[in-house]
């Protein structure tokens, strides 16, 4: 059964509200998924994929408060890495360039081979790794705006 964005959201509204009022930060998100081990040595799935989820909710808060407030910081920026792809955000702004972190807790834990665990690039750079459906102009953060116009 596939939620969209605003289902999840309702559904982990703690975790996403967390993620509207805190500043982004990868090392609050819960990366132990060993905790959900049974007694027997296996992984419980389905507390597996509610501890990712709960992880991705926090990271759509951080992007969401980021995109309507076109900033820099919080904003989440993708890699396709393997059969999967690296989440990375923005923690640190600078005139000309932005501090990305990668976030763990989100199932296979990819780190992009550009990025590697923490890096800072080109904002004009960055842009290129923002999810498709932040990619557009209109949600480009301020200063970039004004550079295009």
């Amino acid at each position: 059964m596939f939620m969209t964005d605003k289902e999840l959201n309702k559904k982990y509204a703690k975790q996403y509200k967390q993620g509207l009022t805190t500043k982004p930060d990868p090392s609050v998100l819960e990366t132990d998924y060993h905790q959900y081990d049974s007694k027997d040595g296996r992984l419980d799935m389905k507390a597996w994929n509610e501890m990712i989820e709960r992880n991705r909710a926090i990271i759509r808060g951080w992007n969401d408060k980021s995109v309507k407030g076109k900033n820099w910081v919080g904003r989440t920026l993708t890699d396709q890495v393997g059969d999967g792809y690296a989440v990375y955000v923005v923690v640190k702004e600078n005139t000309l360039s932005v501090r990305v972190k990668v976030c763990r807790g989100l199932g296979d834990d990819w780190v992009s081979r550009y990025f590697g665990e923490e890096k800072t690039v080109k904002k004009e750079d960055a842009m290129n790794f923002f999810p498709w459906e932040f990619g557009k102009e209109l949600s480009a953060p301020y200063d970039m705006v004004r550079k295009v116009a």
